[in-house]
């Protein structure tokens, strides 16, 4: 559109100086015909894009006139509803700066905007496209949480999109709702947008909402109250942490914890287990996975001289609870001494034949294998023979 006019007074100009420039260079009283740019109207509101509106809405038309010899004698519009002109609706312009025509839909109908402009022996009227008028969509306001259920202290985020009704919408307002002991309260109304959010932290209670409400241009008004969100209250976490598979555990051996967790707020939102090495009291890198509400794991410590064993639960609410094992031992590697009992003699001879023949484990698969092969079999029954026997 801006290129429009600005090639439009362009040619004017260009025109006005040619002529000048023939009217000075030409033969002596020769007077040049004055110049006749056409007459032209341009819509600007509404556009082609604007070709819906809705009962109530109010449209104000614009529009621009160049060419011919301004001021012109009668610039007017008036708007066609369907179909049939509407005087009542004819506006005369006086002026550029009055180039305006509104127009509130009272009902569904078909529009279209007409301006007529009248200089001299010419007049020129333009149209606009066609806008369709319906009924407004029911106002609707949608609210969404970014949780299910909130815990004292804990923030919750909520997000509004207000739709149909007759925009743009005069007022929305918004209000946090809080329940406690049957007793209802809220915080004052706050001026918002069609499409928003806010964040509320509840320090007491038992269930929260959001009210929204909203009037359009109709003066229409809906007013929503959201479901409620529970407000959780701590409650109790027991995690049971059965015995570990073994007192102590030899360097590069497996050791096995279980676990089961009962109570707080369901549904938990993680439990997490983790073995934790230490070497002279300090810590050394943990492992550690999300788990199960019963479960276990296993481990195999590569440093160390302590091992820890514990789980972490947190709940719906947010509330956190952790249990420990007790530290064991990590003990260094000792060959032969399958039972882990600090010495090489005929009782780690029983386990490893053990293991061999039935399947059944020693405290020290790593001790067991005694040749260092890794493989536990006859070869280490005859080391552990020969080492008991100072061969």
């Amino acid at each position: 559109m801006r290129k429009f006019v600005c090639a439009l007074l362009t040619g004017a100009l260009l025109l006005a100086l040619c002529a000048g420039t023939a009217g000075a260079s030409g033969l002596p009283g020769f007077e040049p015909p004055p110049i006749q740019i056409p007459l032209t109207i341009v819509i600007q509101n509404p556009n082609q894009d604007k070709t819906t509106a809705v009962v109530g809405e109010t449209l104000t038309a614009t529009w621009l006139v160049f060419g011919s010899s301004p001021p012109y004698d009668k610039v007017s519009s008036f708007w066609i509803l369907d179909e049939a002109l509407a005087p009542s609706f004819e506006k005369v312009s006086a002026s550029p700066e009055d180039y305006v025509n509104s127009l509130t839909f009272a009902k569904p109908m078909t529009a279209r905007l007409v301006v007529l402009v009248q200089d001299g022996g010419s007049s020129l009227s333009v149209s606009s496209g066609t806008i369709t008028v319906s009924e407004p969509e029911q106002l609707s306001i949608a609210i969404t949480f970014d949780r299910p259920s909130v815990a004292l202290h804990q923030a919750i985020h909520a997000n509004w999109e207000v739709s149909g009704g007759v925009p743009p919408y005069k007022q929305v307002m918004y209000s946090w709702m809080l329940y406690k002991d049957g007793v209802y309260s809220q915080t004052p109304y706050a001026a918002t947008t069609a499409v928003g959010n806010s964040t509320f932290v509840p320090t007491e209670g038992e269930s929260l909402a959001l009210s929204v409400s909203v009037i359009d241009s109709a003066v229409k008004a809906k007013d929503v109250t959201s479901a409620w969100i529970p407000i959780l209250s701590p409650l109790p976490i027991t995690i049971k942490l059965n015995p570990l598979s073994k007192p102590a555990v030899t360097l590069g051996d497996i050791i096995t914890g279980s676990w089961s967790v009962s109570g707080g707020n369901l549904p938990y939102t993680s439990i997490r287990f983790q073995w934790l090495p230490l070497s002279g009291g300090q810590s050394l890198p943990a492992s550690f996975g999300i788990a199960a509400v019963e479960g276990y794991s296993s481990f195999w410590p590569k440093a160390g001289d302590q091992l820890i064993f514990s789980v972490e639960v947190v709940d719906a609410g947010l509330y956190t609870q952790s249990k420990s094992a007790a530290a064991i031992p990590i003990l260094p590697v000792r060959r032969g001494d399958a039972n882990q009992d600090g010495l090489v003699d005929l009782l780690d001879l029983v386990s490893i034949i053990n293991f061999i023949t039935l399947g059944t484990f020693p405290q020290s698969y790593t001790n067991a294998n005694a040749d260092a092969n890794d493989q536990v079999n006859i070869q280490d029954v005859v080391w552990v023979i020969n080492n008991t026997l100072g061969l």
